[in-house]
């Protein structure tokens, strides 16, 4: 008789959990479509998010791994910085008649934007940053008590010689009267250096000549 008074009403509980549980199996389905449709990015603004990545990728700065893209860029401007101060340094020694100078510096430096244009010579051929850096350091150590550091086109003045228009000389010029007081100053100021090839090699007198 217990049994079958509990019956019924366990029968009455099951079907009361079967559709409590199915209620709230609906409400986490509709929940689910809800945020589907209007909670999450849309289409368009993932495709806005996409392109927004994309050109943040796009203009990220070259960096160490980058192509030699930004060596050409470097070298561009470096090469600029040498023909200003070589247009400078053409104006500073006009007129050209046969004054003395201490020459520190020769280099063949080739033009990016012109990269068919090369020496017929067998000179070795310098990069232009590392020309510039150098001529800046000359600068430093001597441009001063009246010294002028002076960079210029070995085509600015005489006598020619070969290739002379890929040349970057790098003169001293202190107003020396010969070139016993050019070659005196290359010895006391490159006096670390054996007299002979290598001081000659690091500084020597030049007379500037009219082309």
């Amino acid at each position: 008789m217990n049994a079958a008074r509990g019956g019924p009403a366990r029968s009455g509980r099951s079907r009361g959990e079967i559709i409590r549980w199915s209620t709230i199996g609906l409400a986490l389905a509709l929940v689910v479509v809800l945020f589907a449709l209007g909670a999450g990015p849309s289409r368009d603004e993932r495709a806005t998010a996409g392109s927004e990545s994309a050109r943040a990728i796009s203009t990220t700065p070259a960096t160490a791994g980058s192509p030699a893209g930004s060596s050409l860029s470097t070298d561009t401007q470096a090469y600029g910085e040498l023909s200003s101060h070589a247009d400078a340094g053409w104006a500073s020694i006009q007129p050209v008649q046969g004054q003395w100078a201490a020459l520190v510096g020769s280099h063949v430096v080739l033009s990016p934007n012109q990269p068919a244009s090369r020496p017929s010579g067998k000179a070795t051929v310098d990069s232009a940053p590392i020309v510039l850096a150098e001529y800046e350091a000359l600068v430093d150590r001597f441009a001063f008590d009246g010294t002028q550091v002076l960079l210029v086109r070995r085509s600015a003045y005489g006598p020619a010689v070969t290739d002379d228009q890929f040349i970057f000389v790098t003169l001293v010029s202190k107003g020396f009267g010969s070139g016993g007081d050019a070659q005196g100053w290359c010895d006391e100021h490159y006096a670390n250096l054996d007299a002979g090839a290598d001081r000659d090699a690091a500084c020597a007198p030049v007379q500037l000549l009219r082309r």
